[in-house]
């Protein structure tokens, strides 16, 4: 049974994409959704939201979308908006604050947090990149993010939250549902699910923690 609405539950928007299993959504590479970025800068890939983003500048609770940066650029400003970066492809850059802060991101599957109305300026290091971004509300979400990379069974146990799990590296099985490179699980709240890797592979979990919700240790276990 779905989780009530009352009780955290957020629909995930799927547009007529993704594929639904009981407490899960699984959006595949193929059905990201292109847009510009909101300052015009960039183009980005949207993989899924709450709610539906009809277009850059929409408001949003939570939104997960992959970044092309080809060029150093302005990155746009977001409003109440805190960001969780993950390079994922790319020889590295850095991001520059105007709040006199810096970031050097070097290698890929090391996320780092920012504020997305602190206005920041990207420098490439050595070409092209693509980041996966995950941005949340802030009076609404608090996000958390965790890399697994593994060649063995793991339990996703549940927790009271949405989480996201993004394909970073190889294939994997989450809750039997076949995932690549690429691909996002979305779980709902109190959704448990065994990830099984074909061999070494690399996987972002991202938990939407309501801002007012309590937070669980443990999320991970062997199975």
């Amino acid at each position: 049974m779905r989780p009530s609405r009352e009780a955290g539950w957020h629909e995930p928007a799927r547009s007529g994409r993704g594929e639904m299993a009981v407490g899960m959504l699984r959006i595949a590479k193929g059905e990201w959704r292109e847009s510009r970025w909101l300052n015009g800068q960039g183009r980005s890939f949207e993989i899924v939201s709450e709610p539906a983003v009809a277009g850059p500048g929409e408001p949003f609770v939570w939104r997960l979308a992959v970044a092309e940066i080809d060029r150093d650029c302005a990155f746009s400003v977001y409003g109440a908006v805190d960001r969780i970066f993950t390079l994922i492809e790319g020889g590295g850059l850095q991001l520059d604050f105007a709040s006199g802060a810096q970031i050097t991101v070097a290698r890929p599957f090391e996320p780092v947090a920012f504020a997305g109305d602190d206005a920041a300026t990207c420098r490439l290091a050595a070409g092209p990149c693509r980041a996966l971004n995950l941005m949340v509300a802030r009076d609404r979400i608090r996000p958390s993010v965790e890399v697994i990379a593994t060649g063995e069974p793991l339990l996703i146990g549940a927790q009271p939250w949405t989480m996201l799990v993004h394909g970073l590296e190889g294939q994997v099985e989450i809750g039997g549902q076949a995932m690549a490179t690429g691909d996002t699980l979305v779980l709902a709240l109190d959704t448990a699910a065994a990830l099984v890797p074909d061999g070494p592979s690399r996987v972002l979990v991202l938990g939407l923690i309501a801002s007012e919700g309590r937070e669980l240790a443990g999320r991970l276990a062997k199975a």
